[in-house]
């Protein structure tokens, strides 16, 4: 355990010393939102509109990288010395985008309200529903990472991951509302996102922090049957990698 501590606090000081990429990350959030808010102004939508997506991108950019992470290791052979260490490789590189996710959450936290409270006045919901949201949103990331290493593990057999990266961003924008709430898309539509893992990354937050009503506990259930799903094709995929890679002699 302690090693998997280690590695949490190094991916936190590395986040502190590339100090560029941090601003650089607060500084798209802030525009992102800003420019959504002029068109939202524009035609006059309620503030409430206005944090939904101050929120979806508040998540969106607190997740880490790991798909491309895995596969640097995979295309470099660099997953072979992690078979050599007493940890495991999925661990550790999980710790160590939880270091990441654990900075860029609070940070950009503290920027979504900081920046929804000056364009809008306002702050919805009450302090224990932004603890409770701030919970929520957490593990919607953690679940997005989680998507993040299956799509880093097919670059074992997809060499070249960068289109299935952004048809996954894709999917997230569309099926998890990231604009507008699910509740205006079609009854058909909403149905098909309701049957992918995206609006838990996304919408369930959202929706919670700015004050709608929904079903907390079936809510939850989606968001835990999801994450077993993720951690057991993953689990799977990875046997199969170590076996061919094994098989392949490195």
């Amino acid at each position: 355990m302690n090693k998997y501590l280690s590695g949490i606090h190094i991916s936190v000081q590395q986040q502190f010393a590339n100090r560029g990429l941090f601003v650089g990350r607060i500084f798209l959030y802030l525009s992102v939102v800003y420019l959504f808010y002029q068109v939202f102004h524009a035609v006059s939508a309620t503030p409430e509109r206005i944090w939904y997506l101050a929120i979806t991108e508040w998540l969106i950019l607190s997740t880490a990288p790991l798909a491309f992470q895995i596969c640097d290791d995979i295309k470099s052979g660099q997953i072979a010395y992690f078979m050599l260490r007493p940890l495991g490789y999925l661990s550790y590189r999980f710790c160590d985008g939880l270091g990441s996710i654990l900075v860029r959450f609070v940070v950009l936290e503290a920027c979504c309200l900081g920046l929804g409270y000056g364009l809008t006045g306002m702050i919805p919901g009450s302090l224990l529903t932004w603890l409770l949201g701030s919970l929520v949103g957490f593990l919607a990331v953690i679940l997005y990472t989680v998507l993040g290493m299956l799509i880093g593990l097919l670059s074992f057999w997809i060499r070249e991951i960068q289109t299935v990266v952004y048809l996954n961003l894709t999917a997230t924008f569309c099926f998890g509302g990231l604009i507008v709430p699910l509740e205006f898309y079609s009854e058909t539509l909403r149905f098909f996102c309701f049957s992918t893992p995206y609006p838990w990354i996304l919408w369930w937050p959202a929706q919670l922090l700015t004050g709608a009503k929904i079903n907390f506990f079936a809510t939850f259930l989606g968001w835990g049957t999801w994450m077993v799903i993720l951690c057991l094709i993953i689990h799977f995929l990875y046997q199969k990698c170590l076996q061919a890679f094994v098989a392949e002699g490195g």
